[in-house]
């Protein structure tokens, strides 16, 4: 099976013009991280909501692979009360960006909504994967 390329990282300038119009928004993958054989994904989304533009910190589970991979579909790991991610909204876009530099983003790693996806394909042929899966975990243990 043959992925497109993540795409090219939006430039710094390009960010506030990228989130102006409604229902915009804009990713940044964080990175990973691997526990007890599980892997968690951190990432964040800057949505143009209205108006006001939301902040949304996510760590979910990897539980896709090559035919799953909406990571808006994994569990999320954090709050169960926000099962979308810690959500701050902040009234400009300006102060968005500010806030997800702030939790670890750079100006030159944000990609338009759903980039983010391509990028999680891409970490599956690179990244050797987490021993259990999300199916491995929410199975019941066997019963003796």
């Amino acid at each position: 099976m043959h992925f497109p390329p993540p795409p090219a990282p939006l430039a710094a300038e390009q960010l506030v013009r990228h989130l102006a119009g409604d229902d915009a928004a804009i990713e940044y993958w964080l990175g990973h991280r691997d526990f007890d054989g599980f892997r968690a994904i951190r990432w964040l989304r800057i949505a143009h909501e209205g108006g006001s533009w939301a902040v949304y910190e996510k760590e979910v589970l990897d539980m896709g692979g090559i035919d799953f991979f909406d990571m808006d579909e994994f569990i999320e790991l954090g709050d169960p009360d926000e099962p979308e991610g810690v959500r701050t909204a902040f009234s400009s876009a300006g102060q968005a960006i500010e806030r997800a530099i702030a939790c670890g983003a750079s100006h030159g790693g944000f990609v338009a909504r759903g980039g983010l996806q391509a990028r999680y394909v891409e970490s599956i042929a690179t990244l050797p994967r987490p021993r259990y899966g999300a199916v491995e975990w929410l199975r019941p243990a066997k019963q003796d």
